[in-house]
């Protein structure tokens, strides 16, 4: 009696971890060469903060979250590649 949670939950994960397989493929097929290099620790960085800023569960937070990444990305520029900039501190 009652739902399996267990069942659920493996079977979410499965779902999640094969839709984080589409998007890295195509991801791949829209670059020419991919290396760790081309996914800097600050990319991963942002990400999470625009999870916390805009919150994961909820349709207005995937628009904040979208606002923030585009107000961040033109008031800072590209992502780094290769260049030592650094944003949390004085190094520019």
């Amino acid at each position: 009696m009652g739902v399996d949670t267990a069942l659920y939950k493996s079977l979410t994960f499965g779902v999640s971890a094969m839709y984080t397989g589409i998007a890295g493929a195509l991801g791949v097929l829209l670059s020419a060469y991919v290396s760790p290099d081309s996914f800097p620790v600050f990319l991963s960085i942002k990400f999470l903060v625009g999870c916390v800023v805009g919150g994961i569960a909820s349709i207005s937070g995937c628009l904040r979250r979208g606002t923030f990444h585009r107000v961040h990305t033109k008031f800072r520029g590209p992502d780094i590649e290769g260049g030592a900039r650094c944003h949390f501190s004085a190094c520019s």
